[in-house]
């Protein structure tokens, strides 16, 4: 007997058996949570350490591998990756799900202070950031087009910026990139 045959011969039991899911589904519909922003827990956290002046490759020797050596015995970790810029360096770290962050927080904390005194005394104290979704930006406007990134820099600064503090719901606002202008003076 197929389902056909079975609702034919027994309506009244296919009618329960709906009523039945219409009530369950109405129930559980009322008790599901909504969120505009849920909480999420990403495995994931940075290492930024800053040492100005000094080109990517000294600071992928001096800083970020000694780094990456380390982090790599904290446990759960799952990957380590990498940025090295001149004047940066930002370490990835990937964990296992359903880690603990921050117990993996203060674990990255103590394997850097086993290697601070290695790193250059010139460099900023290793900062470790958890991933948090809830502090990403929410929106990001991209500036272009000037050929003097200090003066675009500085219409982002003066202009873009105040209007958009202004603004009902935001937070913050914070400009990144271009240059800043500069005087040498050599004598």
């Amino acid at each position: 007997m197929n389902f056909t045959d079975f609702a034919l011969k027994r309506p009244i039991t296919v009618l329960m058996l709906i009523i039945v899911v219409i009530i369950l589904g109405s129930v559980s519909l009322t008790r599901v949570g909504l969120d505009l922003l849920p909480e999420m827990n990403f495995p994931i956290a940075a290492v930024i350490t800053e040492y100005r002046g000094v080109g990517p490759e000294e600071i992928e020797t001096l800083i970020t591998r000694p780094l990456e050596e380390t982090l790599g015995t904290v446990t759960n970790v799952k990957q380590i990756s990498s940025i090295t810029a001149s004047g940066s360096s930002i370490v990835l770290i990937e964990f296992n799900m359903g880690t603990d962050m921050d117990f993996a927080a203060l674990e990255m904390r103590e394997k850097i202070d086993l290697v601070r005194g290695w790193l250059p005394d010139d460099a900023s104290q290793p900062l470790v950031f958890k991933f948090d979704p809830s502090m990403m930006p929410v929106m990001v406007v991209g500036l272009g087009g000037m050929d003097d990134l200090a003066q675009l820099k500085e219409l982002a600064e003066e202009t873009i910026k105040p209007r958009l503090e202004r603004l009902e719901g935001v937070a913050s606002v914070s400009v990144q990139g271009g240059r800043k202008r500069e005087i040498e003076v050599r004598l």
